[in-house]
């Protein structure tokens, strides 16, 4: 299997409500997100936050990531050595409204 990257950007449009990475139900092995630079606030870090639907900023209840701080999830079935996340089942939350991410994921060829 052959595989190439791929990039989806993401704002959030309302600080404090969870939204998808994306709609589309687009199944990779593996993503990268990370926060974008320029999520600050008069030269203050704001925090992105990844998880799933319950990420929420106040509750501290997903993985946070400040300016260029980056996660990696992998899918991997320990019986057959492979699998697939869906990006629709990430959802990210944000300190400050169009603060955001960029999930670089592999897409097969």
């Amino acid at each position: 299997m052959a595989y190439k990257p791929m990039v989806i950007k993401k704002l959030v449009t309302t600080a404090g409500i969870a939204e998808r990475l994306t709609t589309s139900n687009v199944l990779t092995p593996s993503v990268v997100i990370q926060a974008f630079d320029d999520n600050d606030t008069d030269g203050v870090p704001d925090g992105v936050f990844v998880g799933d639907s319950q990420v929420d900023k106040t509750l501290f209840n997903g993985i946070e990531l400040n300016p260029r701080e980056s996660v990696t999830f992998s899918a991997i079935d320990p019986k057959s050595g492979g699998g697939l996340i869906s990006l629709q089942d990430i959802w990210i939350d944000a300190d400050v409204t169009n603060d955001g991410v960029t999930a670089t994921y592999l897409e097969e060829v």
